[in-house]
């Protein structure tokens, strides 16, 4: 238990009192029983700081003065949970690595540790999303799904998920950059309005809601109709991605609703592809060509502008045939269908 003792600076000769012949002064000095931690999560986080450490004591929490210590030097307070756990959030630093983390106290800027073993902590640089593949999958769930993207943190596994809506999956990690899971199983899912065309008065700056209540997802499209004399000002932006580890060949299609475009040849010209969609699928379409240099391996990548598609075209009704697209490892060819914002 925690207890004060006087102190004393004495010569080599235990009899004679050191400070008796400078200042007479009463000195004390404090001992405060040691904190153990038994447990932090989670055990990483990025470097820009507050992240919620929960963590559990194998010790009563009664100093109000308790302080999460990190690397010895930067502390933030400790919120008492209950007996055994605390709260903290973690500090800004500005590089990614492990640091120690204890439990003690702070009097007059004077930092006391008072963990005999330190807990480790990872800070890490934020992680990015790129890609998911595929896109959709049964509402029985198990469709393995993997996620592209940068600093995935491949030796943190046991803390990361994927989250599906409100539903949690655990993730596998296949390189630092790359993990999969298996899509939980979902009961229903309803949407508000699954087509809204706006072809009468101008659109006005205030919010306009029109809302359709517990409709469950269906094939048909449900239209919400305001008459107007404007179309939409934007289009709609639709990117196609096909990406390889290596050179690829051949051509894809695009499929809506049960029709299919022409062959679209994978390094087509971006006045081919429109030719391609225009051809008996689409009235209306704009394509370019997207350049970038953060995607791995060989890539072809089109953002496609729909503009005469009444209520947008829905992602859920389109598909990429990528069956006739070859390369060396055609077994990481993908497909990938994102609608720009």
């Amino acid at each position: 238990s925690e207890g004060t003792v006087q102190f004393q600076l004495v010569s080599q000769d235990l009899e004679i009192l050191v400070n008796e012949f400078y200042d007479q002064t009463p000195l004390q000095y404090t001992y405060l029983p040691p904190i153990e931690i038994t447990s932090l999560a989670p055990s990483f986080g990025t470097i820009h700081g507050d992240t919620m450490l929960l963590i559990e004591l194998d010790w009563t929490a009664e100093h109000i003065h308790l302080r999460c210590i990190y690397g010895k030097n930067l502390a933030s307070v400790a919120n008492i949970i209950n007996g055994t756990m605390i709260t903290c959030l973690t500090p800004l630093v500005m590089k990614p690595g492990w640091i120690s983390v204890d439990i003690g106290i702070e009097d007059e800027e004077n930092l006391t540790i008072l963990t005999p073993i330190s807990a480790q902590y990872r800070y890490v640089v934020e992680p990015t999303i790129k890609s998911i593949y595929p896109p959709r999958g049964s509402m029985s769930g198990g469709s393995l799904v993997t996620i592209s993207g940068e600093n995935f943190h491949y030796h943190d596994e046991r803390s990361v998920h994927c989250r599906f809506g409100n539903q949690t999956s655990p993730a596998v990690f296949a390189t630092d950059n790359e993990v999969q899971c298996r899509s939980p199983a979902v009961d229903e899912i309803t949407r508000e309005v699954q087509a809204v065309r706006l072809v009468g008065e101008p659109i006005r700056d205030e919010v306009q809601e029109i809302r359709i209540v517990g409709t469950p997802i269906a094939r048909e499209i449900q239209w919400v109709i305001v008459e107007s004399s404007e179309s939409r000002e934007a289009p709609q932006v639709v990117r196609v991605l096909l990406t390889a580890s290596t050179g690829m060949e051949g051509y894809f299609k695009l499929t809506y609703r049960g029709f299919a475009s022409e062959p679209i040849g994978v390094k087509a010209a971006p006045e081919e592809v429109e030719n391609c969609l225009a051809s008996g699928l689409f009235e209306s379409v704009g394509v370019k060509r997207v350049l970038d240099e953060s995607i791995y391996g060989d890539y072809s990548a089109f953002d496609v502008s729909f503009y005469s598609v009444p209520g947008g075209v829905d992602l859920a009704d389109m598909s990429c045939d990528r069956s006739a697209v070859t390369s060396k490892w055609s077994g990481d060819i993908q497909c990938i269908i994102v609608e720009i914002v």
